[in-house]
């Protein structure tokens, strides 16, 4: 067979662009197989064992098929250790990909297929321009006798990086590896470690000088970094064009710009308003990347050191639980809800969560008798709730109730978002923001013409409770007795409260741990003010709304 060919006798360094216009016409090749085919072949000795198995394991690949690569001695390779441009490259990128977690894609190229990212990362950390990364071998070659300094200063940058970025991406959470979880596309992470490398070394000086500014720009990243990782995935900045983003934020020094409270409250407001109107009956997604990076920068400032050391592990719960508001929206004749909302969902212990089932956690406390973690602390380190939260699950719904489940669910929701998005701010470090923000008592301000059956029914008790007696005063229904009784603890009792329904001075509100049990509004009731006690549930309604009827009727 004759194989017509071009003999070429000029300057090697035209060679990648001579073969590359030729390249242009019939099957073309990839980026990498041009790189492959056209970078200079001139050789140079590397000491890293490791970028040489990978490229060994490349001809090995190769050797065991149906071809023999002329000249091939793996011995002699490994022992020498001596690469051309591209072999190093291309090693390189199998290397990182396997020693950091946070540039481990590509997970399933074949040993004999390219990886791209070190010849990204390269171009990103020395050139201006996408275009000029297929003159990353000239970078190799400024460094080939000494290419451990340059291996030393990309390593130490992709450190520093995952570094600023360790406490979100290896949170522990629900995550069972050791490593850590990717939330992050290749390009927003090479945006990060090719701007600190760009900050910390004079690229263009052949012994990468340490600029004198690092220590400075060093303490602007470790503060920014971690933040802008947080952002960008919020706000999907990396979901379009982006090798030119990672340009331009080098032109621009966009990580030295600080992050605003209100770019990030946008951010979460946006996020939060794109999930309400999800209506969700059969099928619930699984909580996203977005989720889990909210969720872990809420948590990160309230697991200590112990929680992130300890053989415990954690699940992400839908504190109104999946299986029991598609039941109840079953019930309720209703078509769907948003349960998977980022207002439903906080870290648990794994322990609680799967021992629980599907019930709440005040649906079924007998599980925490074998925990080391009380109701409160839950409350107050894991779900950021109270048992009034949650009160409408125990509502027994009909077929033509799924506007007040909706209703009750809705304002959940509205009501733990506000939590949520407070301490996802001061996790941020925005600490003029309420952090102790709490869950905002509700009321119906609608008249009080109509205690129909289905009030009685589905009005969750806190709400029934303050209404009514409200109306009652209003109305001029209670007299100076019925106030007495409401003080007395034995007649509140026979009405399902184990506290005094109406308390006068605030100090009677709280109760020997210093937890408030009334709420903080008061109620008037004959010209003088009391605080009405919140603590109702759903088994006390038997005892309380025949009484309710009764005082209606007069």
């Amino acid at each position: 067979m004759t194989i017509p060919a071009i003999v070429y006798t000029g300057e090697e360094n035209t060679l990648p662009e001579i073969f590359e216009r030729i390249n242009s016409k019939g099957v073309a090749l990839t980026e990498y197989e041009i790189y492959a085919a056209s970078w200079p072949r001139k050789e140079f000795k590397i000491n890293n064992d490791g970028i040489i198995d990978y490229i060994l394991k490349k001809y090995d690949t190769l050797n065991d098929s149906e071809y023999a690569i002329k000249d091939y001695d793996r011995d002699s390779k490994r022992i020498n250790k001596n690469v051309n441009s591209f072999e190093y490259v291309f090693g390189v990128s199998k290397f990182i990909q396997n020693k950091y977690t946070s540039l481990c894609f590509y997970k399933n190229l074949k040993d004999d297929e390219t990886n791209p990212v070190a010849f990204q990362l390269l171009n990103a950390c020395f050139n201006s321009s996408h275009g000029q990364i297929k003159d990353v071998h000239k970078i190799i070659a400024r460094f080939e006798n000494k290419i451990d300094l340059l291996e030393k200063a990309l390593f130490e940058s992709i450190e520093f990086v995952n570094k600023c970025i360790e406490p979100i991406l290896k949170f522990k959470g629900n995550n069972r590896k050791d490593d850590g979880k990717i939330f992050h596309s290749q390009y927003q992470i090479m945006s990060y470690i090719s701007f600190a490398f760009r900050k910390k070394y004079e690229v263009n000086d052949d012994n990468l000088r340490v600029l004198d500014t690092w220590k400075e720009s060093k303490a602007k990243l470790s503060a920014n970094i971690w933040k802008y990782y947080v952002f960008d995935i919020i706000t999907k900045y990396w979901g379009e064009g982006g090798t030119g983003k990672i340009h331009t934020a080098n032109i621009e020094n966009r990580y030295f710009k600080e992050l605003s409270a209100g770019q990030f409250s946008t951010a979460y407001d946006a996020y939060s308003e794109s999930q309400i109107g999800r209506h969700e009956n059969r099928q619930v997604p699984n909580p996203s990347d977005l989720d889990y990076v909210i969720l872990n920068t809420i948590y990160v400032t309230s697991f200590s050191a112990m929680d992130q050391l300890s053989i415990d592990k954690f699940d992400v719960e839908h504190i109104a639980t999946k299986d029991q508001m598609k039941s109840l929206n079953k019930q309720a004749n209703g078509w769907g809800l948003p349960i998977s909302h980022i207002a439903n969902l906080c870290y648990l212990p794994e322990y609680e969560n799967r021992s629980k089932g599907s019930k709440n956690f005040y649906q079924d406390s007998d599980y925490l008798n074998n925990s080391i973690n009380t109701l409160q602390d839950i409350e107050e380190k894991y779900s950021f709730t109270t048992s009034e939260d949650l009160e409408f699950m125990d509502l027994p719904y009909s077929e033509n109730d799924f506007d007040a489940l909706q209703t009750y669910y809705l304002e959940f929701i509205k009501n733990r978002n506000k939590i949520i998005k407070t301490k996802f701010l001061a996790s941020l470090g925005f600490t003029n923001v309420d952090e102790n923000a709490q869950v905002v008592e509700v009321v119906s301000n609608e008249p009080m013409n109509m205690f129909d059956e289905k009030y009685f029914r589905v009005t969750k008790m806190g709400e029934l409770v303050c209404n009514t007696i409200k109306y009652l005063a209003e109305n001029n229904k209670l007299d100076n007795d019925d106030i007495f009784n409401f003080k007395d603890r034995e007649f509140s009792s026979s009405l399902g409260c184990w506290l005094p329904i109406l308390v006068s001075s605030e100090s009677e509100t709280r109760d020997n741990s210093g937890r408030s049990r009334y709420y903080q509004n008061k109620i008037i009731i004959n010209g003088s003010e009391y605080y009405l006690c919140k603590e109702w549930r759903e088994e006390h309604r038997q005892k309380f709304v025949p009484w309710a009827k009764n005082m209606l009727a007069k």
